[in-house]
């Protein structure tokens, strides 16, 4: 569902596209395509290594062999999409006892400077049971079993979603009484 958000949000552009690809996509390269962009986009100083907990120097060791092959590459980094939210509604029917919403807002980039004051209203709005949509939609309205509330910030565009997930009955029945 949250593909099919992205999709309504950005259209087929990149952010529009599905990350895993699609069957086409994937059986459009072979093993060669695979290793260059690897080799182009895997690159030292793109990758980060985060290890937490009780570890021995035998990891450490074993982590720079294995990344010792990486070599910096001329390749230049992607040009930056301008990318604007559309406004598309896409519904997807399927026979199941759960009806799952996303609405998608436009949000922030990672250089905007409101990003930290985008962080903090995320988490007041749908960041944990404490925040306005889990205290409102779900402990004192009982409307859904699930809400809350995620930003995404890319290079130059962002999103804030929020997502709830109620009975298919209860929706039809919110539904009718907002259209009547």
């Amino acid at each position: 569902m949250h593909d099919d958000l992205d999709r309504a949000a950005f259209g087929a552009t990149p952010l529009g596209l599905p990350i895993l690809g699609s069957e086409q996509s994937i059986q459009s390269f072979d093993r060669n395509q695979l290793r260059q962009f690897v080799k182009d986009h895997y690159r030292p100083e793109r990758v980060v290594v985060s290890v937490a907990g009780n570890m021995d120097s035998s990891l450490l060791d074993q982590i720079c062999d294995d990344f010792s092959q990486f070599e910096k590459s001329d390749a230049k980094q992607n040009a930056p999409i301008q990318q604007e939210m559309g406004f598309e509604h896409l519904v997807r029917k399927k026979p199941v006892e759960q009806a799952h919403l996303c609405l998608g807002l436009p949000g922030v980039s990672l250089t905007d400077e409101r990003l930290y004051a985008m962080v903090i209203y995320n988490h007041l709005l749908g960041g944990g049971m404490s925040s306005r949509l889990f205290q409102e939609i779900r402990e004192q309205r009982a409307l859904a079993y699930s809400v809350y509330s995620y930003h995404t910030s890319y290079q130059d565009t962002g999103m804030l979603t929020i997502y709830a997930g109620t009975a298919t009955e209860r929706l039809k029945k919110r539904t009718q009484q907002r259209c009547e």
